[in-house]
């Protein structure tokens, strides 16, 4: 049975480990972390690294949640849902699906997910490094920006 913390503001992540419901059928484990980055320029960033710990074979979903806000200059923001799918195999992950993590909100080509100033900024999910995934944010030159986001991770064990 998980645990409940009832003071959460101080938290850096929150993780629920396996177990068994009430039909004794394993649960999945979750993982759950807060995030910033600033960044300055328009070269491609780590705003975090997850490193997965399952076992081969295993399976894992990846969803992350980025709002970009511009702080030298008030008024830009943009926003970015992300989701992925991966198998441990060996030392490596394997996409599952497509192989390309999806942008559930904030396309390169959709200017709705932000102000009219942010349309080149960009946040990408990154797993093609070891058993790494990376969240990938992108600014602007001679821009000060200020990436948060949520990271949830869903791991399903064999």
């Amino acid at each position: 049975m998980a645990k409940r913390i009832a003071k959460t503001s101080d938290l850096e992540a929150l993780t629920y480990r396996g177990g068994t419901d009430a039909d004794s059928q394993k649960k999945p484990s979750t993982f759950t972390e807060r995030f910033g980055k600033k960044t300055t320029t328009n070269t491609p960033a780590a705003a975090y690294t997850y490193t997965t710990a399952v076992a081969d074979g295993a399976t894992f979903t990846v969803t992350c949640s980025v709002t970009a806000n511009r702080t030298d200059v008030a008024g830009t923001t943009a926003k970015f849902t992300m989701q992925g799918t991966w198998r441990r195999s060996g030392s490596s992950l394997v996409a599952v699906g497509s192989g390309t993590p999806e942008v559930l909100i904030g396309e390169p080509t959709d200017a709705t997910h932000c102000d009219g100033g942010a349309t080149s900024w960009r946040a990408a999910l990154d797993g093609t490094s070891g058993l790494t995934v990376r969240v990938i944010v992108t600014g602007e030159n001679a821009k000060t920006i200020q990436w948060g986001g949520v990271i949830e991770v869903l791991e399903v064990q064999p």
